[in-house]
């Protein structure tokens, strides 16, 4: 696993979609997508939806990001 995957992914979770962690990041959608769908291979779990919204119980998502 690439821990800034891991990175992407909180911001991620922290914006609440692609489009606000791409913004908060500095960069494209699609190098944030990219990244998600990085982690999601490596972790063997859907985290995000194809529109970019988060998948699931909150408290499921907040036990990757430990909060």
């Amino acid at each position: 696993m690439d821990w800034n995957d891991v990175r992407y992914f909180v911001a991620t979770y922290r914006a609440g979609s692609l489009t606000g962690a791409a913004r908060m990041l500095g960069v494209s959608i699609q190098t944030v997508g990219r990244r998600i769908d990085a982690l999601e291979a490596a972790i063997g779990s859907t985290l995000c939806s194809t529109l970019g919204r988060l998948y699931g119980d909150p408290r499921r998502r907040g036990a990757y990001v430990g909060s």
